[in-house]
């Protein structure tokens, strides 16, 4: 119901919904994916100082996960678009060489290019 909530753009809706299950089942099998996708729901409202808490609680808490490189990502365009240049390249190249064979390494790696084509 909460991923419904979030595909449907009602993201506090969302929001509650994963963290209910995260309360109902903190070591649940998806508990890594709601961490996640409650971060996601910050992001695309461009909350972005509340998306980054939101993110690293994946990295920190669930680093095994195939959605901490993602999370890794976020947080990463998050200081880009915030323009905190230096921080978003800290963590893009964490992506890279903490996942190097994941899709979202080749995503930082890109991104990295794009801000040296930039200047920043």
């Amino acid at each position: 119901t909460a991923y419904e909530d979030l595909r449907a753009a009602r993201y506090e809706a969302a929001i509650a919904g994963f963290r209910n299950m995260l309360n109902a089942y903190p070591q649940g099998d998806l508990a890594d994916n709601a961490q996640y996708w409650i971060g996601e729901c910050y992001y695309v409202t461009r909350q972005y100082d509340q998306a980054v808490t939101e993110f690293a609680k994946v990295v920190s808490g669930y680093p095994q996960s195939p959605k901490a490189a993602d999370a890794e990502l976020k947080i990463g365009f998050v200081h880009y678009n915030q323009r905190r240049f230096a921080e978003a390249r800290q963590h893009l190249n964490n992506v890279v060489t903490g996942w190097p064979t994941t899709p979202a390494a080749r995503l930082a790696q890109s991104h990295l290019r794009r801000m040296q084509e930039e200047g920043v």
